[in-house]
């Protein structure tokens, strides 16, 4: 449209008439001139100005109906990648980032990569080949349950909302950070070449990043905040999408989750697994952000000083202090509790009633304990009961003022107090003949070892027989298919293998059959020792 048709009090009217190609600035134009006649004192009712300022202000409802709801979605949810992803919708942040994540699904569906990655990120799962991709990707954007993550799930776990929101977190972080493969740089030519692997790609397509030799923070950044939004869809209690900022670093190589189900990791850091509760700390961070009482909040405190706005803590601090707490241990602070808190946690977003304790006691935040009533939070479903030592209930409501206070943001750079400090005394010299051991360190007491391992040996028998039961399947399965490849070779009168392939494989089968036979007989001297423990 020339521009001189709706002309602004400022343009100037020399020189060749430009166009207006954009609808956006022909709309704004017309605005201003309506505007302007309406204001005019003269205008009579007729005028187009006033009549446009009726229509404009009725409030309205819209409901639209279509065939095909599929085609609706990807009209409201499309994004004009020209415009730097910016929604053709006036979307705020988090819609935007849903929108944005939605695409990012499509592109992995449209690329045929959405079942390999998926597959990549649960090499465990019972079946899936037979994942219903559509149902996949209403899931993922929460637009549909989340049953249809069920094939992800390991074989022979339960199936329940806590295991389903779970897939459905590493599901989205799998999407969303990619694992590049760790294969040896490629000179070619002078210039250094990394195999990105077959996923990335998609990502760099459809969030338009730059090359993976220029990630740096602040394209991590925005890669988590698009993570936080999507998982944010999957909990009642949304909190802010910022308090995760800061937790996958600059992701460069992918996030590197633990492919080991809840289950699996809750009984080893039962068993003394540092490194599975170090996963399971990972796996809590959704239920910690979005919570009803938030443990992670973003920019807590002031890095000016802790008498301005308390003490500094980013989220990775408190995934730090908590993760320290089971390695190094914190005042306070027993594995019993530990394992009490991350069960309750990861179950509260299911809960369909506020808690309740086993005494009947009514139950107050921790931070509220010495306000008045009237002004004390009300307990609603979702909250978590503070545990004790030893893993049982208390009276108060676990909030951020009982996380923090019991795990500071010192944890892991307090420093013991060191024994040649202490002043002489009579309280010392019981100490005079301990044992140490060659690296001058107190050796461990025999009475902590058994009441350690009398706690630890019941999880460690659980896992020890989960495994033994996924061999003794994944063998019945190797067996099944062996039978129906010589039945189907039979019948179709084909020739068999070269003998070069079966002696292959009849070789890595001697090899694994040599150390199972021998852990039959390991198995039954632990028998022994159970009866003398």
């Amino acid at each position: 449209m020339p521009q001189s048709l709706v002309p602004m009090p400022k343009d100037k009217k020399d020189g060749p008439e430009p166009l207006l190609l954009s609808l956006r600035e022909i709309l704004n134009r017309l605005s201003a001139r309506l505007n302007r006649d309406g204001a005019k004192p003269e205008t009579e009712a007729t005028d187009p100005s006033l009549r446009a300022a009726k229509i404009a202000t009725v409030s309205a409802e819209i409901v639209i109906g279509c065939t095909k709801p599929e085609a609706l979605e990807h009209v409201l949810r499309a994004l004009n990648v020209n415009d730097h992803l910016r929604g053709i919708q006036p979307y705020d942040e988090d819609a935007r980032l849903i929108a944005l994540f939605a695409t990012l699904v499509d592109a992995y569906a449209r690329e045929s990569r959405l079942a390999d990655a998926l597959a990549d990120a649960f090499p465990d799962a019972r079946a899936a080949d037979l994942l219903d991709l559509t149902g996949v990707r209403d899931a993922l954007t929460v637009n549909g349950p989340l049953d249809p993550l069920e094939p992800l799930v390991p074989a022979g776990a339960d199936v329940s909302p806590v295991v389903l929101r779970d897939v459905a977190v590493r599901a989205i972080t799998a999407l969303v950070f990619p694992g590049i493969p760790s294969e040896t740089p490629q000179k070619t030519n002078g210039h250094t070449v990394r195999d990105t692997g077959r996923f990335w790609p998609v990502v760099r397509g459809t969030l338009q990043e730059p090359a993976w030799s220029q990630i740096r923070a602040k394209t991590a950044e925005a890669r988590t905040r698009l993570w936080s939004a999507a998982v944010a869809q999957l909990f009642v209690h949304r909190g802010n999408i910022l308090s995760a900022l800061g937790l996958f670093g600059t992701t460069r190589e992918g996030a590197g989750q633990d492919p080991r189900p809840l289950t699996e990791l809750l009984l080893g850091a039962e068993a003394g697994d540092a490194a599975a509760w170090a996963a399971l700390v990972q796996r809590m961070v959704p239920a910690l952000i979005h919570a009803p009482q938030s443990f992670i909040t973003p920019g807590q405190g002031s890095e000016a000083g802790a008498g301005r706005k308390g003490v500094r803590r980013t989220p990775k601090s408190a995934l730090a202090a908590l993760t320290l707490a089971y390695t190094a241990g914190a005042p306070g602070v027993s594995r019993a509790l530990l394992l009490a808190f991350a069960k309750t946690v990861l179950e509260h977003p299911d809960a369909p009633r506020p808690p309740e304790p086993d005494d009947g006691t009514p139950l107050i935040c921790y931070g509220e304990q010495h306000w008045a009533e009237a002004d004390r939070t009300a307990i609603t479903a979702g909250m978590v009961i503070a545990p004790d030592a030893e893993g049982r209930p208390t009276r108060y409501v676990a909030d951020k003022a009982w996380f923090d206070e019991l795990f500071p943001v010192d944890l892991g750079t307090s420093v013991p107090e060191n024994p040649a400090n202490a002043p002489a005394g009579a309280g010392n010299t019981a100490d005079a003949g301990a044992v140490t051991t060659t690296h001058g360190e107190a050796a461990a007491d025999p009475c902590d070892q058994l009441a350690t391992l009398r706690r630890e040996l019941p999880a460690r028998v659980e896992l020890v027989e989960g495994s033994y039961l996924k061999a003794v399947d994944a063998a019945h399965t190797l067996m099944t298919d062996f039978e129906e490849a010589h039945r189907l070779r039979v019948q179709l009168g084909e020739e068999p293998l070269p003998a070069e392939q079966r002696i292959e494989w009849m070789e890595k089968l001697t090899k694994v059959r040599a150390p199972a036979q021998a852990s039959v007989t390991t198995l039954e001297q632990v028998e022994a020792l159970i009866l003398k423990v």
